[in-house]
């Protein structure tokens, strides 16, 4: 017989905040992070009944200070704000790796691009530990990274290994061409829904 739906639902929320950032960016048109992960994690987890939120994680690289002094004061004042909260805040640096790119002329160049080393790989672990530890019923995962289906796959293998109710959610910006986590149920949410939860400070 399979386990039944525990009640409520406890739910831990997971941030992928440069995926979210960026998705936000191309479904709504906002320029920089400007999200409360506490907030949108309290009103998606109310788009489904009985559930209760225990804990968000937040999972982003941040800038080193010599490169992009800006873009580091900003998630550095964010880091701290979101801790203060509650939420699990994880970093990392962010890796400058030179990638080519082929301009309007034809011609090749080979820019700096920034990527995040590191943190779909500590989301996934944390993740996996947490469910084997109980933690959580669902996890809710705003991010589109297809790197994190891997991780989703073992949960429910974890949740048949030990007969346990278990789901794991995406959460993302409803927009034509938006995708999900292979494996996980989809979770759209409208603009209406993210302007609810916009932080207002100004961490600039």
């Amino acid at each position: 017989m399979p386990p039944e739906r525990p009640s409520p639902c406890r739910v831990h929320a997971f941030f992928d905040g440069q995926s979210l950032f960026h998705a936000a960016q191309r479904a709504f048109g906002y320029t920089f992070p400007n999200y409360d992960p506490l907030r949108l994690a309290e009103v998606v987890v109310g788009l489904t009944p009985d559930r209760q939120l225990l804990q968000v994680h937040h999972y982003t690289g941040i800038p080193s200070r010599h490169r992009n002094p800006k873009w580091h004061r900003f998630w550095s004042a964010k880091v701290r704000a979101m801790t203060t909260s509650g939420v699990r805040v994880v970093t990392r640096p962010l890796r400058h790796v030179g990638e080519s790119v082929r301009l309007s002329n034809g011609t090749l160049r080979v820019v700096p691009m920034a990527r995040e080393k590191g943190i779909d790989l500590r989301l996934g672990l944390d993740l996996l530990r947490l469910a084997r530890q109980g933690a959580f019923d669902c996890a809710l995962i705003f991010s589109q990274d297809g790197d994190l289906a891997e991780a989703v796959q073992e949960v429910d293998s974890l949740r048949r290994e030990l007969s346990r109710w278990l789901v794991v959610d995406c959460a993302f910006p409803d927009a034509p061409g938006a995708w999900g986590i292979g494996g996980a149920r989809p979770v759209r949410f409208d603009k209406r829904l993210y302007d609810g939860a916009i932080d207002p400070v100004n961490y600039f």
